[in-house]
């Protein structure tokens, strides 16, 4: 392997890491910073984790924790987001509840604002008390999409926001209650911090040449 090739792999694999994004099938987001000026939750980040994984061409399986949450500290929804070039399945998209807490899914291109940051496509709002995802829970949903279209990936959810308040794009979002750590208020908004743009446009690019090598191979 040439030498500039091996620096290509290192770069990609060092943005995958510090994204969480770890393999091509899978993406994993991990919600560490607070950005609406309230009040974050009192454990170590990331609080929540949120793991896309494709089971299928046209079937993605979410799973979101909430590990680092402690107490009483709950999530009421969380928002996610697809790549503009499949918005046009989100019509045709269902959401199975797996196991773990259950919630109101609803998908709208941009649908669905996160306070203080953007745009969101898909929204997954949780019940309250005993039905409430609090800490030490997981959520998990199969995603599937019922049309002929693209195959429906990991990488399909790997979006940003559209831009519509002071802070962010981010990737993810999830508003939690009940919250101890720093700041006031006894709420916050959390998201996972995101890579600067030209480090997603290497990665990008890594990516393209990625598949346009598989492509090679097969033919």
């Amino acid at each position: 392997m040439h030498g500039s090739a091996k620096i290509g792999l290192w770069v990609l694999g060092a943005l995958f890491y510090a994204s969480g994004a770890a393999r091509a099938d899978t993406v994993t987001y991990g919600f560490n910073v607070e950005f609406s000026g309230g009040q974050a939750p009192g454990g170590p980040a990331p609080w929540i984790t949120a793991t896309f994984t494709q089971i299928s061409s046209h079937d993605v399986r979410l799973v979101i924790s909430t590990a680092g949450l402690t107490g009483l500290e709950d999530i009421k929804a969380s928002y996610f987001n697809i790549v503009p070039a499949l918005s046009s399945v989100l019509p045709n998209l269902t959401f199975t509840h797996d196991s773990g807490v259950a919630a109101t899914v609803s998908a709208l291109e941009d649908g669905f604002m996160a306070d203080g940051d953007g745009l969101y496509d898909i929204q997954f709002a949780y019940g309250s008390g005993s039905s409430g995802f609090k800490a030490g829970m997981t959520s998990t949903f199969d995603i599937t999409d019922l049309s002929s279209g693209p195959t429906l990936s990991a990488a399909s959810f790997f979006a940003l926001s559209t831009p519509a308040g002071g802070h962010g794009p981010f990737y993810a979002a999830a508003q939690v209650q009940n919250t101890t750590g720093p700041g006031s208020g006894g709420s916050g908004w959390v998201a996972p911090v995101p890579l600067p743009a030209a480090a997603w446009l290497l990665v990008a690019g890594l990516g393209g040449l990625g598949a346009f090598a598989r492509r090679r191979r097969e033919a």
